[in-house]
């Protein structure tokens, strides 16, 4: 263990083992940004800099959940960020089947099943996509409104 004292004790983003050559999360970037410099639109965290808002697909900096996500600790992040886009897909769903769609309260919740809770989402639990997902049928069921 004392061999990668920066692997296995205290590893942050702003340590000096970061380089080109270290992938670093996207989410603590942009953590990191916020918390410390209050800047969202540069990080020199990699290469000679990248802006955020256009190159963070994976941390998505613009997704609410992303801003809910900030204030826990990083260990909880992944797990809490999907089982909140999960629980949000399928109460999503089930609003848009029930009152864009006219649906009776069993065939919602089979629908529910059948479109937020399929193999192919739960598949991909921790992918990108999923957040625009989210964000289409949010659209979806506001334009109804």
């Amino acid at each position: 263990m004392d061999q990668f004292p920066l692997l296995w004790r205290g590893w942050e983003v702003h340590d000096p083992a970061v380089s080109t050559t270290v992938t670093v999360p996207s989410h603590r970037i942009i953590r990191h940004e916020l918390f410390n410099h209050v800047n969202l639109l540069w990080s020199n965290l990699r290469a000679f800099g990248h802006p955020l808002l256009g190159n963070e697909i994976e941390g998505a900096p613009l997704f609410p959940l992303t801003w809910v996500m900030l204030f826990f600790p990083e260990p909880l992040v992944w797990n809490l960020l999907v089982i909140f886009r999960l629980i949000l897909l399928g109460a999503i769903t089930y609003l848009i089947s029930r009152r864009v769609l006219r649906l009776s309260p069993t065939s919602s919740a089979l629908f529910t099943l059948c479109f937020s809770y399929s193999l192919y989402v739960l598949r991909y639990l921790n992918h990108p996509w999923q957040n625009g997902l989210l964000s289409g049928l949010c659209h979806l069921y506001a334009l109804d409104r």
